[in-house]
């Protein structure tokens, strides 16, 4: 009696390979999408709070102020790390523990809060992602210059508002 050994053919494992790399290259942009998602509402929920604090500090002093100590907010692990300041406008950076870059911009017009999440608007050749909350204008824009950033951006709500300079594309948030 002859003896045949169990094995797997290399057609066998190439349809593997083939049907794992197809699963792969559907299932890791989604992933990474939800993962920009995830960072974008933990980025919403910290640009709320500043937001809800610069509030009451208007109300209290009759300005907006770019520096997070002057706020009466809960520490947010955040430490300034650039800051510049003209006549006609004034902006503070802050790396934060959880990844977010958080800019405070005040040009006496435009007073808005900036969470990074990917990148910053200080490199001009670099992807960013982030939410920009106008505190006197009461706005809620995404913004990114590359396609995942976009898609995120749609992916929560986002409407389509406007094209700015290095690509940028803005969206309205709900």
């Amino acid at each position: 009696m002859v003896q045949h050994k169990q094995a797997f053919t290399l057609i066998e494992l190439l349809v593997v390979v083939l049907v794992i790399s197809i699963l792969a290259a559907v299932a890791v942009p989604q992933y990474q999408t939800a993962v920009l998602k995830s960072r974008m509402s933990q980025a919403y929920v910290a640009v709320k709070a500043i937001y809800d604090a610069e509030q009451v500090f208007f109300v209290a002093n009759g300005y907006y102020t770019p520096v997070l100590a002057e706020l009466e907010i809960e520490p947010m692990n955040c430490s300034s790390a650039d800051a510049s300041e003209s006549s006609s406008e004034k902006r503070v950076y802050y790396n934060c523990a959880n990844g977010l870059t958080i800019k405070m911009y005040d040009n006496t017009s435009i007073v808005s809060i900036y969470a990074f999440i990917v990148g910053t608007d200080k490199e001009l050749d670099q992807n960013i992602l982030g939410l920009e909350y106008g505190l006197n204008t009461n706005s809620r824009l995404c913004v990114s210059n590359y396609i995942q950033g976009q898609k995120t951006c749609m992916s929560m709500g986002g409407q389509f508002f406007a094209n700015q300079s290095k690509g940028r594309k803005y969206y309205t948030l709900p």
